[in-house]
C-alpha cells in the first residue's frame, strides 16, 4: 500500500523544492514540527521513494546530518500520489555540494528565525546569486579582474548568496561566502582561482558601482555593500584577514566562523572586518533602530 501524503507533508516538499536540500533539523525549524517527529517522517518518505537522502555529513551546527533532496524520479512518483503538490527536482550542481549548500541554507534560516516576529527589518535572500553578462537587463554582479590586464575581464565570480536588508532608515546589501577551508587562499600562478582573487574581484566590483543595478531592480538604493564570509576555523579567519591587507580598504569584508551562524548569535557582535579584530554586530539594533551600517559598505566611514 503506498504511503499516504498528508497536509503536514506539503510544506516539507515545498521547502525542499525551493531550497534544493535541507537537513532534518532545518526542516523541523522551518515547519515548526518536533525534530524527532520530522526525522521519523523523513525516513518514511525516503523509504517510499518520495525523497532522497544523502550520507551523513557535517553540514551545520552539531552532529553530522543527512540532507534531503528531490530527484526527478521522486518528483514523478509524488505527482502520481499527490498532484496538488507542485515541486521541481533539486539542482544537481547543488546536490553535488550538499555540505556547502546546507551551510548557505543555515545562514538564511538563522537570519529568518532571528528576525521572526518583527516587521522593522525585511529581507530578500538570493542563494547562489550569479550575474549573467549576456543579459543586459540582469543586475550586475562581479567582473573579476585579470591580473595580467589593467581592465576587468568578462569572467564572472558567483557569490554563495546575496542579501538585501530593508528598514525605514535605509537598505543594506551583502554578498555571502561560505568557506569550508578547501579553497586556496593565494597562489603565485596568476591564472589560478583563489580566495584572494575573489576578494580582489569584490573590491573591483564595489569600486565600479555596478551593484547599484541590483538596487534598481529591487527598488532600493545601496551605498556600498558588505562581503560576509563564514569560515571553518579561527585560524582560517585570521589567514583571511591577512589576505585583506593587500586590498587597501577592506572594512567592507566581514568575517566570522561557521559555528557562530545560529539564530541566537548571527546578529550579535561576532563579525571581524578585514581591518580590525573588534567584533561588530550584523545589525546595531534589529528591534527598532537603524541597521548596523545601513549604508553597508566601504563608503560608510
Amino acid at each position: 500500500m503506498p504511503l499516504k501524503i498528508t497536509e503536514n507533508d506539503a510544506p516539507v516538499f515545498k521547502w525542499v523544492s525551493v531550497g534544493n536540500s535541507w537537513t532534518g533539523r532545518q526542516l523541523a525549524a522551518l515547519t515548526g514540527r518536533r525534530e524527532s517527529n520530522m526525522r521519523r517522517r523523513l525516513a518514511q518518505l525516503v523509504k517510499a521513494g518520495l525523497l532522497t537522502s544523502s550520507p551523513k555529513t557535517t553540514s551545520g551546527p552539531g552532529r553530522p546530518e543527512q540532507s534531503y533532496y528531490l530527484t526527478t524520479a521522486n518528483v514523478r512518483k509524488l505527482q502520481r500520489l499527490a498532484p496538488w503538490i507542485d515541486v521541481t527536482p533539486s539542482d544537481p550542481k547543488k546536490v553535488s555540494a550538499l555540505p556547502h549548500h546546507a551551510w548557505i541554507n543555515e545562514f538564511w534560516l538563522s537570519l529568518e528565525v532571528a528576525l521572526r516576529g518583527q516587521d522593522y527589518y525585511l529581507q530578500r535572500f538570493f542563494p547562489s546569486y550569479r550575474y549573467d553578462p549576456s543579459d543586459e537587463s540582469a543586475p550586475t554582479f562581479i567582473a573579476a579582474p585579470n591580473r595580467r590586464q589593467r581592465t576587468p575581464s568578462e569572467k564572472t565570480v558567483a557569490s554563495d548568496f546575496a542579501l538585501a536588508l530593508n528598514c525605514p532608515a535605509g537598505s543594506s546589501l551583502a554578498y555571502g561566502e561560505i568557506d569550508l577551508g578547501t579553497e586556496i587562499l593565494d597562489s603565485p600562478l596568476q591564472t589560478r582561482a583563489t580566495l584572494l582573487s575573489k576578494l580582489e574581484a569584490y573590491a573591483a566590483f564595489h569600486d565600479s558601482d555596478g551593484y547599484r543595478r541590483l538596487g534598481d531592480q529591487l527598488g532600493q538604493s545601496f551605498d556600498g555593500f558588505r562581503v560576509l564570509i563564514a569560515t571553518n576555523s579561527p585560524g582560517r579567519l585570521s589567514n583571511i584577514r591577512h589576505l585583506c591587507a593587500s586590498l587597501g580598504s577592506s572594512d567592507f569584508i566581514w568575517i566570522t566562523t561557521l559555528d557562530r551562524i545560529t539564530p541566537e548569535s548571527i546578529l550579535c557582535p561576532i563579525w571581524q572586518t578585514g581591518e580590525t579584530e573588534t567584533p561588530r554586530p550584523l545589525l546595531r539594533d534589529y528591534q527598532g533602530k537603524a541597521s548596523g551600517d545601513a549604508a553597508a559598505g566601504r563608503n560608510e566611514e
